[in-house]
């Protein structure tokens, strides 16, 4: 399984968006999820705290990292498991992410050599990008 596929599993994960897929799919998908980490077992690896954690908190980057850990540590071990949610992560991303907005945005700030800017980042632009200074404020020259 690749990098990818465990991040996004780790993130499915966290924001709990099985909940949000209805009907029977999502209800499958959910029960064989928690059957093939062992939630609620004694040998889960961790998993059935780190993701009641990440439930319990905003997500974030860092609950994310720690389910993808909890995941990549198991994987390391058995190999069947690897296989395991490998597959079933390609039977549900389609589902997956077709749940997710149309529209993601992710701002950061870079603070290099003194000075302070705003990235833009983006995947795919279909037209064009008109990228405009802030307005001033009184104290600019």
């Amino acid at each position: 399984m690749d990098e990818v596929a465990m991040w996004s599993v780790a993130a499915t994960l966290a924001t709990r968006a099985l909940d949000a897929m209805a009907g029977e799919f999502g209800r499958t998908a959910w029960m064989r999820l928690a059957r093939l980490l062992r939630l609620h077992q004694p040998d889960d690896y961790g998993m059935t705290e780190t993701v009641e954690a990440a439930w319990s908190e905003e997500v974030t980057g860092a609950s994310v990292e720690r389910i993808r850990q909890r995941l990549a540590d198991r994987a390391a071990t058995d190999p069947q498991f690897t296989d395991e949610l490998g597959s079933w992560w390609t039977e549900v991303a389609p589902k997956v992410t077709s749940q997710l907005p149309l529209r993601a945005e992710i701002r950061a700030e870079i603070h290099s050599g003194g000075s302070v800017g705003t990235l833009i980042q983006t995947n795919e632009v279909n037209g064009s990008i008109t990228i405009t200074p802030p307005p001033r404020t009184h104290d600019q020259p």
